[in-house]
């Protein structure tokens, strides 16, 4: 966006925290291969994907609201 000059008037949902390193594969006792951990906040951007919908609707909806 920036690059064709945008830089207001879009919604978005994004966070300014830098991210972490990820963790190294976890080694499994036995045969197969060493499994990756899933982060314990996988759900985040999910749920940030529903609440910019759920803001979507809400400005969709605004014209229809009872004053």
């Amino acid at each position: 966006m920036h690059k064709l000059d945008i830089r207001k008037g879009i919604l978005t949902v994004y966070s300014d925290e830098p991210p972490s390193r990820p963790l190294p594969p976890v080694a499994v006792d036995g045969p197969g291969r060493a499994r990756a951990v899933n982060g314990t906040i996988s759900y985040m951007p999910p749920l940030f994907g529903l609440m910019l919908a759920g803001e979507v609707i809400r400005r969709l909806l605004q014209p229809f609201a009872v004053r």
